[in-house]
């Protein structure tokens, strides 16, 4: 990046992360940010720009020479920067960073509308607009929790964004933890490819999302149609948090748990479900049930924050001993559960099998006996019903 300037730092203290302003060519950012837009299912929307009068207007803008609003990145790479560099030693380690590398927290729309400038322009008129100058505010050495709280404080006030798409700006680090926690965990990206689930230890990456934020906020519902800053706002999930920032591989070691080893547990013990339970495909199918994934990662979630680490540690190795050496044919009671479900006059039945999945785990979570599940189905349908 030969035309990348540094022109400021700043260390944000809630963040734990650097803040580092710079300029570069708008030749320079399209090719380090161009194709990003349109190879990355999990980053927002783009909107065409042709049936927008704002951003066609922008458009126009530009042509003439218009300068736009700092955009702003965040380096997922983990680059050696230290806020004690000079901005000099700072320009020299940025210099190679490449698109693989970067991702857009806030300019997704702006950067579309350099592209379609880029793509209508000719000669001269392309040369001086591609040497243009663009300001950029780069984010790095920041965690996965600190950059959702990023992207709720730059995106608050704009176009309304679902939960899910602001979650997936974890989705990089996010992937490349798991995967390294579990090596032979496989995560289907929608857009990309279609697939489904016919073993343990695959899933649906948007649906792996949906569990880690049900885990991280302690509570199985998420309302994916809301803002995502009224949502968080309503759960005080910045709240909570906030002092939790660099807490999140602890988290995700934690989440891990139950879309590895739990799940290839169940899968072994529920080998032959199908036989007696025909809900059920097959025991791999058990987890592919999106209420059901989100009610155990609320729960383990919600026991994580009330009791840490190392009490969920002893409740997962308790599950895990019954689930392979204990005497039950159905140790989780699913039979039972499926004929409550059966049963519910709910018309809702998606949001009430993620809170009675979420009650019935909470309940084994505070007793630590994974031989009383019938009695934690039972306890959690009487609570629905309250």
């Amino acid at each position: 990046m030969e035309t990348l300037k540094v022109i400021d730092k700043t260390y944000d203290s809630k963040l734990h992360a650097i803040s580092i302003s710079i300029t570069m060519s708008i030749n320079d950012y399209l090719e380090l940010c161009g194709e990003r837009i349109k190879q990355s299912h999990y980053q927002r929307r783009v909107l065409p720009p042709s049936r927008n009068k704002v951003f066609k207007r922008l458009i126009q803008d530009l042509k003439e020479g218009c300068t736009i609003p700092t955009i702003s990145l965040a380096i997922l790479a983990n680059k050696d920067i230290s806020y004690e560099d000079d901005l000099n030693e700072i320009e020299n380690k940025l210099s190679a960073i490449n698109s693989d590398e970067v991702s857009i927290l806030d300019g997704i729309q702006r950067t579309n509308c350099l592209l379609q400038v880029r793509s209508e322009l000719k000669e001269e008129q392309l040369n001086r607009f591609l040497n243009s100058k663009l300001r950029l505010e780069l984010w790095v050495n920041i965690s996965m929790m600190s950059l959702l709280y990023r992207m709720v404080a730059l995106n608050a006030g704009q176009t309304a964004m679902t939960l899910r798409h602001q979650l997936e700006i974890l989705h990089a680090p996010l992937k490349g933890k798991l995967t390294e926690l579990i090596p032979d965990l496989e995560l289907f990206e929608e857009g990309k490819e279609v697939r489904k689930r016919v073993k343990a230890l695959q899933y649906q990456f948007a649906d792996v999302i949906e569990g880690f934020m049900a885990f991280i906020q302690g509570a199985p519902e998420i309302d994916k149609q809301n803002e995502v800053a009224q949502r968080l706002e309503r759960i005080d999930f910045l709240e909570s948090h906030s002092n939790k920032l660099d807490d999140t591989n602890k988290q995700i070691e934690v989440f891990a748990f139950i879309i590895s080893q739990l799940d290839l547990a169940i899968s072994d013990k529920y080998e032959k479900i199908r036989e007696w339970l025909p809900e059920y495909s097959g025991s791999y199918s058990i987890l592919a049930s999106v209420p059901t994934l989100s009610g155990i990662c609320a729960a383990w979630g919600k026991g994580y924050l009330k009791f840490g680490a190392e009490y969920m540690e002893v409740a997962s190795n308790k599950l895990l001993e019954e689930l392979k050496n204990g005497d039950s044919e159905d140790p989780l009671h699913l039979q039972m559960f499926s004929e409550i479900k059966q049963g519910s006059q709910n018309k809702r039945i998606g949001e009430f099998e993620r809170r009675l999945v979420f009650r019935a785990f909470l309940e084994f979570i505070e007793e630590q006996d994974p031989t009383l599940f019938d009695n934690y189905w039972s306890k959690a349908l009487r609570r629905e019903g309250e």
